[in-house]
């Protein structure tokens, strides 16, 4: 996430410090990033578990066929009976961090600071696919 921020040009020329909040995503600690218990994150049903849902559509006396990812456990394959209280099933929560930026005397316009360990954290999926002969 870009962030702007403002500095005088004394501010510039000495060198100053700044603070400014951000907020981040962080893996729930509660479960782990997995949504709930682990008993009860089940195989979806709408989709079988495939995490993809086709459909048909007919246009008079043609059929086309698309594929795409299930409503019901937006493409994950799986589905979480009871939630996670304290991330409602979303595997992250939002967190709000006081970042301090340094500011060295002629730190010039535009610069960028990165701040390494601050990012957003997510979980990954593994999909599994299904070959049609």
């Amino acid at each position: 996430m870009l962030q702007l921020i403002e500095i005088s040009l004394a501010e510039s020329y000495n060198g100053t410090t700044k603070k400014m909040k951000v907020t981040r995503s962080r893996i729930c600690k509660e479960c782990t990033g997995k949504g709930g218990k682990e008993d009860s994150i089940i195989e979806c049903v709408a989709c079988s578990g495939t995490g993809e849902v086709a459909r048909l559509v007919r246009m008079g006396f043609m059929t086309t066929q698309t594929i795409t990812p299930c409503e019901e456990c937006r493409g994950r394959g799986k589905v979480i009976k009871d939630k996670c209280k304290n991330c409602n099933g979303k595997m992250v929560i939002e967190e709000e961090k006081v970042l301090e930026l340094d500011m060295a005397k002629g730190t010039p316009e535009g610069h960028r600071f990165v701040f390494k360990g601050d990012a957003d954290e997510y979980v990954t999926y593994t999909f599994k696919y299904i070959a049609w002969n």
